[in-house]
């Protein structure tokens, strides 16, 4: 990264922690409608609003047939108001979504039921890989918290990484059938090297399929899989 994208970056994620505290906070505690990829998605009190940060927007775009087939089983690890699943569920045979924060379970019901997809979408509470026990699935789908930080409380856990790159690395294989993969969308505003040094100790392949340069970052769609299952990036 040269000089002049160090020093942006920097000014950048002060601004983001800005944004969040003047606006994210101030929202925190009313409901909202938003339009994300073309859905309506209410955002209840409690819940992270996925519309401040522009990483949500760029994954609903890039999440098309082509990165999950109609026979796909899917999982979205910390859903929040449900809207990568229900974009995912368009197409997908069945999706799960899991989430640590019940409010963001019955934002994401109340989505998934306003988007014609609630037979689609089975909604779980629990942290990270913990309410899909020994499942696997075909595609897993993931926005992570990647701003620099340890968390406190519900929201910030949708915001600030912490830990979260190594568990997810850690118990991400056990999750994935032959052949699977997961999507795991990065901004090098954030702990982007963290989480790719973390697949790296977990013996995961990292490839990076789509890229969007949005000028004060760079925003990455990374395909992460075991080694014996081979690249299934397009």
């Amino acid at each position: 990264m040269s000089l002049w994208r160090r020093v942006t970056a920097r000014v950048w994620r002060f601004g983001l922690r800005l944004k969040f505290v003047l606006f994210q906070r101030h929202r925190h505690d009313a409901a909202v409608v938003e339009n994300l990829g073309g859905l309506a998605i209410q955002v209840l009190p409690g819940v992270f609003n996925p519309a401040i940060f522009r990483v949500t927007p760029v994954f609903l775009e890039w999440l098309d047939e082509d990165l999950v087939p109609p026979s796909a089983t899917v999982l979205d690890v910390g859903t929040g108001t449900g809207v990568l699943a229900i974009a995912a569920a368009r197409t997908a045979a069945r999706v799960t979504a899991v989430d640590r924060n019940p409010a963001a379970i019955e934002c994401a019901q109340i989505n998934a039921r306003g988007n014609g997809v609630e037979d689609r979408v089975d909604l779980r509470l629990g942290d990270l890989f913990e309410p899909v026990a020994e499942e696997r699935f075909d595609l897993v789908l993931c926005n992570p918290p990647y701003l620099e930080g340890d968390p406190d409380g519900d929201l910030e856990h949708a915001l600030l990484a912490g830990d979260f790159p190594v568990r997810f690395a850690r118990d991400l294989p056990d999750h994935l059938a032959d052949g699977a993969r997961a999507l795991v969308i990065l901004s090098d505003l954030g702990e982007q090297q963290r989480f790719l040094d973390a697949f790296d100790r977990a013996g995961l392949v990292t490839e990076a399929i789509r890229r969007r340069d949005l000028i004060s970052e760079e925003v990455t769609l990374f395909a992460v899989y075991s080694p014996s299952s081979g690249s299934r990036s397009r």
